[in-house]
């Protein structure tokens, strides 16, 4: 994710969504009464000719939509914004109209006040462009290629090469050990590993990178090739965002069993909208969950602002999943305690 504040009052950011899970983010932070500004195609009317008949002409121009509605569509890998027009073509002024924003397009939002939560979103987007998203083990029966993947590039940190014949023992171990030390360099204990390479070469390593390092966890896939073309290969199957959509599902999974569990062991956990407003009231909210479904009306806007005066933490949970469902199921808010009320 890459954004910009455009002017001094901050109320004006330039956003650059660079994967699908920016999207994402994009879909929690744009809500109803936002104005949202972006290119997309137009019909225009021409009148031409003697005989006056018109014809239609598509161009590309730049809109400013009052977001009503926002929806993320991802098995197209599109964000759809729908609102009225209020700048750009004056034919169209108060016309309804979808801004479909995918990964690459500018789009600028506008908001009267930006949430801390929404702030945090964009910044950690913008760091997590930043760190690798996966580590790649590439190989075959006598090569190997280990790269960093980011958003913006695959960056290869190193290859080896299996010397002697594929019987030879010594030259197995060698190799697979020089694989094993390039990896050591860059895994941090929490990247994703991912280990791709055609038919049955990979097979070796994962024993050797099992007996060696028995808690890593990694992923494999079966590619044609080795090599960088064999990480492109994994990449353009859409690996990176299910990597990504699970981490994310699982953090918020995780969030809601703890807050579940924290109930029944008597922890100082409230739920619902009144308990939660209460303990708001007091002060005494810690970290709030909540729903994107209440995360994005007025009532749970002013909730988040509520709990952002009080610096608590927040985490937005999304209803796509298993997590957000129960969450929905408790009034779509939960909140962790500082001090019984």
């Amino acid at each position: 994710m890459r954004f910009e504040i455009v002017n001094s009052k901050g109320k004006e950011i330039k956003v650059i969504p660079e994967s699908l899970d920016d999207l994402w983010h994009l879909y929690n932070i744009i809500r109803p009464g936002d104005l949202v500004f972006g290119y997309t195609l137009r019909r225009l009317s021409e009148r031409q000719d003697v005989s006056r008949s018109r014809k239609k002409e598509v161009v590309r121009v730049r809109l400013g939509i009052r977001v009503e509605d926002v929806e993320f569509h991802e098995f197209s890998s599109t964000l759809r914004v729908k609102g009225r027009i209020e700048y750009g073509l004056d034919e169209g002024l108060g016309k309804y109209h979808t801004i479909s924003v995918r990964v690459g397009d500018e789009i600028t939002i506008i908001k009267e006040e930006w949430l801390e939560e929404d702030l945090k979103r964009l910044r950690d987007a913008e760091r997590a462009s930043k760190r690798p998203r996966a580590i790649f083990v590439s190989l075959d029966d006598s090569e190997a290629t280990v790269a960093v993947l980011t958003q913006r590039s695959i960056e290869v940190i190193g290859e080896a090469y299996r010397h002697g014949t594929k019987e030879t023992e010594w030259g197995e171990k060698e190799f697979y050990g020089e694989i094993l030390s390039m990896l050591d360099n860059v895994y941090e204990g929490n990247n994703p590993i991912v280990i791709v390479g055609p038919g049955v070469a990979k097979e070796g390593f994962i024993k050797f990178l099992r007996e060696r390092r028995p808690d890593v966890k990694f992923k494999t896939v079966d590619t044609a090739h080795a090599g960088v073309l064999g990480i492109r290969e994994a990449i353009n199957r859409g690996l990176i965002e299910e990597i990504v959509r699970e981490e994310r599902v699982c953090f918020e999974m995780k969030k809601v069993e703890d807050y579940m569990a924290g109930i029944l062991k008597g922890d100082l956990i409230a739920y619902g909208k009144e308990n939660v407003l209460k303990a708001l009231d007091y002060g005494a909210v810690e970290e709030l969950l909540i729903t994107d479904e209440l995360a994005r009306t007025e009532e749970g806007i002013e909730i988040i602002k509520k709990a952002e005066s009080y610096r608590a933490k927040i985490t937005i949970i999304s209803t796509t999943h298993e997590g957000g469902i129960r969450l929905r199921g408790f009034g779509g808010i939960m909140a962790k305690l500082r001090f019984p009320i």
